[in-house]
């Protein structure tokens, strides 16, 4: 009998550098292996699987007259009277010996004997927590000889460059934002997965993450985050509660306390928080094709007044998404409409810090509700010539462990990070971010926009011109702002 005897859970962190794919440039980074030593199967000389046999089975088969005691003098036996040769004399098949068949659909609590060692492109902020949880999950799979190899310093956001370059030379699996699916898959880079894992994954994460994976009805990654958005962070000793509801309200108490409002309108993720709050659309439809739908009567109208009430308060709205300030007795920001700084934030402020949804404002008697991009981000494999069986297993399988309800609640508990899992952000109790409860009642209230579908490579540097206009004060009338959407509308259709 072959004894099996589960190694030393060993983690260990070496500096390493990771190639760059072409042009000869290099990044570096740490890598992180976890592995486990496993004894060797030990057993006597001679001794193999069938060693509970009797001695004839080793050898071959015999016929029905050898199996008789004196064949020369005896009259041959009745057919009957004697056992068949057959299950005696043929050594027994080894379906135990032969390697597990390749279609094999990897799972969590999937044996992993068959899996073999994979590397993981990882942010460098989630390299801790993710070797931890490549340890647990090799104390899950004992029967898992290989290794997970942490590549760290390469964000969600920079995988379609690296991965792009050249797949072969790419990390077997990464942590990747939805933005970066369609370069990723236009480069056949990515592996698809099946019908049944993507109903499964759907279940877990709904629709919309999974969406976001997604592209021409294929599925490209496990979505695990949700929270890659921007809300109003405020400090109340300025802004009151119900100042923060309009920016209107957020700009006069600033200008009365002699802070500013921050807003960095020529960064193109925030440029179009006005244009989608007058009905402007940008999606990609069912072929992958991207549409900008921006330039309408309405639209302008909105943006028009958007830009007018800004340049009343000319001094008081700064460019900038700027939080550092806050607190500052000199030159305070009294609004910040931002990604997520809540920890630097409550370091400066404390409990004075306020965050809530995007502001509204009101145009000629109509009030518009400001919009925010809202971004997924996935655990997502490779394809290529390299990917073998062996590592789609591995990676299959730990990449639904990332993405299962235990590891979701430790990211939301310990990271502080949004997360897409349904029955862990059903947790109230787990939400102690004020930031996180803010964007997902702007997610619920309808008032974000997915950004994996609602951007594309043509969408931001048209959407930043045109947040040029509206910090230069240029779109007086809605003429004005028509003419610049139209021109926007345009690049980003070409």
């Amino acid at each position: 009998m072959i004894n099996k005897k589960l190694g030393l859970m060993v983690l260990s962190l070496a500096a390493m550098g990771l190639a760059a794919c072409g042009g000869g440039s290099t990044s570096h980074a740490t890598g992180l292996s976890v592995s486990s030593e496993e004894s060797k199967a030990t057993s006597a000389a001679g001794t193999t699987s069938e060693e509970s046999k009797p001695e004839p089975s080793s050898e071959p088969a015999k016929t029905s007259e050898e199996s008789k005691p004196e064949p020369s003098s005896e009259p041959a036996p009745e057919p009957s009277s004697e056992p068949a040769p057959e299950p005696t004399s043929e050594p027994a098949p080894e379906p135990s010996s032969e390697p597990a068949p390749t279609s094999v659909e990897p799972g969590p609590g999937e044996d992993l004997s068959d899996g073999e060692s994979i590397n993981y492109w990882c942010p460098e902020t989630d390299t801790t927590f993710i070797a931890a949880k490549a340890a647990e999950f090799k104390a899950m799979h004992p029967e898992f000889k290989g290794t997970i190899e942490l590549l760290a310093n390469l964000g969600e956001g920079s995988i379609k460059g690296e991965l792009t370059k050249d797949p072969e030379k790419a990390a077997d699996m990464f942590e990747i934002a939805d933005d970066n699916i369609a370069d990723c898959v236009k480069g056949r880079a990515l592996t698809a997965w099946t019908d049944e894992e993507v109903a499964e994954m759907t279940g877990i994460h709904g629709a919309a993450g999974v969406d976001a994976m997604s592209l021409k009805g294929a599925t490209y990654g496990i979505p695990y985050r949700n929270d890659n958005g921007y809300v109003l962070s405020y400090d109340k000793r300025i802004v009151s509660d119900e100042d923060a509801k309009t920016l209107e309200g957020i700009l006069a108490a600033c200008e009365a306390a002699g802070a500013t409002f921050n807003m960095s309108v020529t960064n193109s993720w925030y440029t179009f928080a006005p244009v989608w709050a007058a009905g402007g659309r940008t999606y990609t439809d069912n072929d992958g094709v991207f549409h900008s739908e921006i330039a309408s009567d309405k639209v302008a109208e909105a943006l028009s007044g958007f830009n007018n009430i800004l340049a009343e308060y000319e001094g008081t709205f700064l460019n900038s998404d700027d939080d550092a300030e806050m607190g500052d007795p000199e030159n305070p920001v009294g609004a910040v409409i931002k990604w997520n700084n809540e920890a630097t934030e409550l370091d400066l402020i404390g409990e004075n810090l306020g965050i809530t949804v995007l502001p509204s404002f009101t145009v000629e008697g109509e009030t518009y509700q400001m919009k925010s991009f809202q971004g997924f981000k996935g655990i997502s494999i490779k394809k290529s010539e390299n990917m073998t069986a062996g590592k789609l297993l591995t990676a299959k399988a730990f990449a639904k462990f990332l993405a299962s309800d235990a590891v979701a609640e430790d990211r939301l508990v310990e990271l502080t990070q949004g997360v897409s899992n349904i029955a862990v952000a059903a947790k109230p109790e787990l939400w102690s971010s004020k930031w996180l409860a803010a964007l997902a009642q702007q997610a619920a209230a309808g008032n974000t926009i997915a950004q994996a579908t609602g951007s594309s490579g043509t969408f931001w540097d048209p959407a930043a011109a045109l947040g040029a206009e509206i910090n230069d004060g240029s779109l007086v009338t809605p003429e004005d702002a028509f003419d610049a959407l139209e021109v926007c509308e345009t690049a980003q259709n070409a």
